[in-house]
């Protein structure tokens, strides 16, 4: 089924939390993890991965292509090719378990649990720390429409955009006067970005580019694709000029 994306992008977080080490593996920092065998939570290409394998690659100088990387399930892309330091972890035994018998050093992709630690000490200031620094705040997720509903219907790109914006600032604004009495973890989290930018959840291709451009370069540096892709071409072109 043919879909394309609109720059609605719904998730956003930091991910030094995703990146965990077994407490009976000899690692003391990041970069003792090349050489090693690290696990990843299902897919290699799930993007928490990427943007955690980034974090290491990026901010403590590990050499990612030094680490052979145990994915706990399939990409469920036909004709996917992984690289070759990609390898399928054995199916004997779990990725908690593996990483509880220190046989993998760490993971990503995962939140520290009984035998696991946190491999970023304090990830959530670190995250923030990393926010101040790129001044972009990492996207996950977004929204796609059928091909044939957009060609059937020219304004639904546009009315789609606008029916999530006005909802996500209905939200911020919930958020910043303290009318949301109940914080969920992620609203925390976004109260956290607040404070670094006006709208840590903006909509659009241009509020985005750099967050988008640092996603595209790791996914060419991480082998996941062979080469950078436009950002235009994976929007809908009603959407390309849409900031919300």
């Amino acid at each position: 089924m043919p879909i394309t994306a609109l720059p609605i992008f719904l998730v956003r977080d930091f991910h030094h939390k995703a990146i965990v080490r077994s407490k009976n593996a000899l690692v003391a920092s990041a970069k003792d993890l090349e050489g090693q065998f690290v696990g990843v939570s299902r897919g290699y290409t799930v993007t928490s991965g990427v943007w955690a394998r980034s974090i290491l690659a990026e901010e403590h100088g590990v050499d990612l292509s030094q680490i052979t990387w145990l994915r706990s399930d399939e990409e469920h892309v036909p004709d996917w090719r992984m690289p070759t330091h990609v390898q399928d972890l054995t199916r004997d035994e779990s990725l908690d378990e593996q990483l509880a018998q220190g046989k993998l050093a760490a993971a990503v992709g995962l939140v520290a649990g009984d035998s696991t630690r946190s491999l970023i000490t304090n990830p959530f200031a670190a995250g923030l720390a990393a926010l101040k620094t790129k001044r972009f705040y990492p996207i996950n997720h977004l929204v796609v429409v059928r091909d044939e509903l957009l060609a059937e219907l020219p304004d639904l790109a546009h009315q789609i955009f606008d029916a999530f914006s006005a909802s996500k600032n209905s939200y911020l604004s919930e958020l910043k006067s303290g009318r949301i009495s109940d914080l969920t973890a992620t609203d925390k989290t976004h109260l956290a970005a607040l404070d670094v930018m006006d709208d840590p959840l903006p909509y659009g291709i241009s509020p985005n580019a750099d967050t988008l451009t640092n996603l595209m370069q790791q996914v060419v540096a991480q082998g996941i694709i062979d080469a950078p892709l436009m950002l235009e071409d994976l929007f809908a072109l009603q959407s390309l000029e849409l900031v919300g």
